[in-house]
């Protein structure tokens, strides 16, 4: 007799489709209303390490989330919110106030979608737009100036123990770079500027620029870290200074040479760019001779370091257009700094500085290869070096 059939059991597991990943959006949305309340909207921002994000509220207000690299520690953030609240009342120099976690702290702690763990914390948005959305105007480097004066004022008396460092846009240990000029090979007359430059700086420009009056600096007012607003029949108006991540204890020149370097670099007379940086500068706080001689060659080292950069990091980040943001304006002043005599650019600084009638420091590069002076830099004093006559 046929027994009646048994009942077929399945013993193969059934697996659950497994939960698809969260978009980063999504998640670092979660982790800002888990700490700040609300439900933030976010948007990506520039950075080069750490994670930043546009936030908009469903009520309209934004901020800034930053989401800080895995290795970031606390006395990172602190220095910043330290600099930040040194500079909250200070006229002239619009700085983001720190939005506060729900909890009154400064900043919180969460656990990546990698499992690493990171420090975050949000500042209030400023109005306008970084500088490379505006046409770039003196008078916008003539503010600059201003405010970089005023926040110095502001800093000078500022301390803290993570200022006390060294990274790769430290303009007194730029010589780093010159471990990788091979990243030039196939730009032979870069690679010579630089390595032009590098002679003058290791001997002479590095000594002198660590005797400059030194302080706690921004140390990276390029067009993603200043801000201003489109004013109509005026052209654009500063309004905002953002991102002390790179802050240190360096020679105050350092900021005039950066911020010096990205206003260049986008207008159509570097020089008189750079100029208006100058007299913006002096009219709040006085520059001396050596650190106006000293301005031009440390910005071209500063143009050294980020085309350097961007080489080093477009092989190892070739899909990131961040890395190379700023790399063909950068390369294109220096290949027009090839025809200009420092000393030249000297005379000018002196000028709208008011030490026209001093004379140019022997420390200053020579002639780079530029023909400007065949005769010297004594030649300049001849000259009407006013802005109708520079087209430089």
């Amino acid at each position: 007799m046929v027994g009646a059939p048994q009942a077929h059991h399945d013993r193969r597991e059934r697996v659950s489709p497994e939960t698809p990943p969260i978009d980063p959006l999504t998640f670092w949305a979660e982790q800002a209303s888990l700490h700040w309340g609300g439900q933030p909207a976010l948007q990506p921002l520039y950075g080069e390490y750490d994670l930043n994000f546009h936030a908009q509220e469903a009520d309209g207000s934004a901020s800034v989330l930053k989401v800080m690299r895995v290795d970031c520690v606390p006395a990172e953030i602190d220095v910043q919110i330290g600099l930040l609240s040194q500079l909250e009342d200070v006229p002239g120099v619009p700085v983001p106030k720190v939005i506060p976690t729900a909890t009154g702290a400064n900043y919180a702690q969460a656990q990546d979608q990698d499992g690493h763990v990171r420090l975050m914390w949000r500042v209030g948005l400023l109005p306008g737009a970084t500088l490379d959305r505006h046409a770039p105007t003196r008078g916008l480097a003539h503010q600059i100036g201003t405010m970089t004066a005023h926040m110095h004022e502001a800093l000078s008396g500022f301390r803290h123990p993570s200022l006390e460092r060294t990274l790769k846009w430290d303009l007194c240990a730029a010589d780093w770079i010159e471990n990788h000029l091979s990243v030039f090979d196939d730009q032979q007359a870069v690679q010579r500027q630089i390595a032009a430059l590098l002679q003058w700086y290791r001997p002479r420009g590095q000594p002198l620029v660590r005797r400059l009056p030194q302080q706690a600096i921004h140390n990276d007012l390029n067009q993603q870290n200043v801000l201003a607003v489109g004013r109509s029949g005026t052209g654009p108006e500063l309004s905002g200074v953002i991102d002390f991540g790179d802050s240190l204890y360096n020679p105050r020149l350092a900021d005039l040479a950066i911020a010096g370097a990205y206003l260049a670099m986008d207008h159509e007379q570097p020089v008189e760019a750079v100029a208006a940086l100058v007299a913006g500068y002096s009219q709040t706080a006085s520059l001396s001779g050596a650190e106006l001689d000293a301005l031009w060659p440390l910005l071209l080292m500063r143009l050294a370091v980020s085309v350097t950069n961007s080489g080093l990091r477009q092989v190892e980040f070739p899909d990131d257009a961040y890395v190379v943001i700023s790399e063909q304006p950068a390369l294109a002043l220096l290949q027009l700094a090839r025809d200009l005599d420092p000393r030249f650019v000297a005379k000018r600084l002196r000028q709208v500085a008011g030490l026209a009638d001093q004379t140019v420091a022997a420390a200053i590069p020579g002639r780079l290869d530029a023909p400007m002076f065949a005769a010297g830099p004594t030649v300049a004093t001849a000259l009407d070096l006013t802005q109708a006559n520079i087209l430089l």
